[in-house]
């Protein structure tokens, strides 16, 4: 994620801005204010970070799909739903069919979520326009 971070006019050092803590001659702070966020930088991040969530959670979905076929869950299930319907079919549960519609659900939220974040960026250079961004405090470890 891009940021801009204004500390003040090139080449002016403010004593505020630099200021060592207490017993500590070799820590330094430095106050900046986060005043814009680049909408496309949010709009990549946001992609990739949604996109490897929705991959996680399609892994954790096939373990878990795994582990109820390895015990016979999946087949008990079939066979109730054979059993309490009636039908002369058996049930079967398709692995493929659900993973797809879960694949397509999860790019859908990949997009739908990631435009969220962009347009919170938005939002935010919007506001930081009115009320001067957020004040932070760098500082370098000892």
């Amino acid at each position: 994620m891009s940021t801009v971070i204004s500390a003040g006019p090139p080449g002016e050092a403010r004593s505020s801005d630099l200021m060592s803590s207490p017993g500590a001659a070799s820590s330094r702070r430095a106050k900046v204010v986060i005043r814009h966020l680049d909408p496309w930088s949010v709009l990549k991040v946001s992609l990739l970070f949604y996109f490897c969530v929705m991959i996680v959670g399609l892994f954790a979905l096939a373990i878990c799909y795994w582990v109820l076929g390895s015990m016979g869950a999946l087949a008990s299930v079939s066979n109730f739903v054979t059993e309490v319907t009636g039908a002369k079919k058996t049930y079967v549960i398709n692995g493929g069919w659900i993973f797809v519609r879960v694949f397509i659900t999860g790019i859908g939220s990949v997009v739908v979520w990631s435009l969220v974040n962009l347009c919170l960026a938005v939002l935010y250079n919007l506001i930081s326009d009115v009320v001067g961004g957020i004040r932070v405090t760098l500082a370098e470890p000892k």
